[in-house]
């Protein structure tokens, strides 16, 4: 029952992350800077949630923690049913004029609501213990392993790449009228990874970390730059399978550096850290790639993230050589 719910909760997150950049261009007019930016803050407030929720699991307790979870899912997906109806029903009646101060009205809430809002300052008024450091430095140590982010920071460096790819990936297919095939491209991406991950355990334990994260940015570099190139279905879906298996190679390794010598009362913090990393890099990717869309266009972008792959293979080089990672 959890892996199933895992799993739906799971899917309606990829789902939202990789059609959101999409919806708010074709819904609102917005351009790809700020639909980057929705996409952005839908995924940072993930990561709030999970940086939040380890205190409030040690407080509440997980059940209730996991009920209140599942209830915001629900009433979120319910609103947003909700107003797609209303906006089916109202819209073939609604006058031209109308519908574009609408419009403009919705390109303004969408603004406002990528301002970024310090939570510092809110939690500080509202709450006198926020204002001990000592209360701080136990939230950190309940929710981060330090030990973890040099590791964290490589694969940090992959999901930029990734981030990009989830959401632009929408619009860059219909640019190339690739629709009814790019619907198939995270198919493939996911049958690549499942492939590949019993394959990296078993190297990870013969042969160490780097004959596993060096390949896996360059066979991620390759799938990026053929994704750019595309000019038809089948080299996007051989993109998609090359994507998977670099994925697929850098995000368990990274995992399993990150957790193989930690105690094991830290094991469950040290996890939550490394996948805390992969967030961030979700969050703030598309907010970091919407302009650069907008200046030099999807392929464009792509050749830019083949050099992300570049600087992610050569900062885990740097940090295995040191001993670091």
């Amino acid at each position: 029952m959890g892996f199933l719910s895992s799993l739906m909760l799971r899917a309606n997150f990829y789902l939202l992350n990789i059609v959101m950049a999409a919806y708010c261009m074709t819904r609102f007019h917005a351009s790809v800077s700020v639909a980057g930016v929705a996409v952005g803050v839908f995924t940072i407030g993930c990561l709030i949630a999970r940086f939040l929720g380890g205190p409030a699991v040690d407080k509440f307790g997980l059940k209730n923690i996991t009920y209140v979870g599942f209830a915001a899912v629900f009433v979120a997906s319910a609103l947003g049913l909700f107003g797609l109806i209303f906006t089916l029903l109202i819209g073939k009646e609604e006058p031209e004029a109308q519908r574009e101060a609408d419009m403009m009205m919705d390109d303004m809430a969408l603004e406002a609501n990528a301002q970024p809002v310090d939570f510092s300052e809110t939690q500080a008024t509202k709450s006198p213990a926020a204002k001990e450091p000592g209360t701080m430095r136990r939230m950190v140590n309940k929710s981060l392993e330090l030990s973890v982010l040099p590791v964290g920071f490589v694969v940090f460096i992959s999901y930029l790449a990734y981030g990009a790819i989830c959401s632009y990936l929408d619009p860059f297919s219909v640019q190339l009228h690739l629709t009814s095939v790019g619907q198939y491209f995270f198919v493939v991406y996911a049958l690549a990874m499942l492939v590949t991950r019993p394959l990296t355990a078993k190297l990870l334990d013969h042969r160490g970390p780097a004959p596993l994260m060096l390949p896996g940015f360059a066979v991620l570099a390759v799938g990026v730059g053929m994704l750019g190139i595309a000019p038809n279905a089948e080299t996007l879906l051989i993109a998609a399978a090359l994507i998977g298996c670099g994925i697929g190679a850098i995000q368990p390794t990274g995992l399993a550096m990150a957790t193989a010598h930690m105690p094991k009362e830290r094991f469950t913090v040290a996890n939550g850290t490394s996948y805390m990393m992969t967030d961030i890099a979700c969050g703030i990717s598309p907010i970091i790639f919407g302009p650069v869309v907008s200046a030099i266009g999807y392929r464009g972008m792509y050749t830019v993230l083949i050099a992300v792959c570049i600087v992610g293979a050569a900062v885990f080089a740097v940090l295995h050589k040191k001993g670091r990672v």
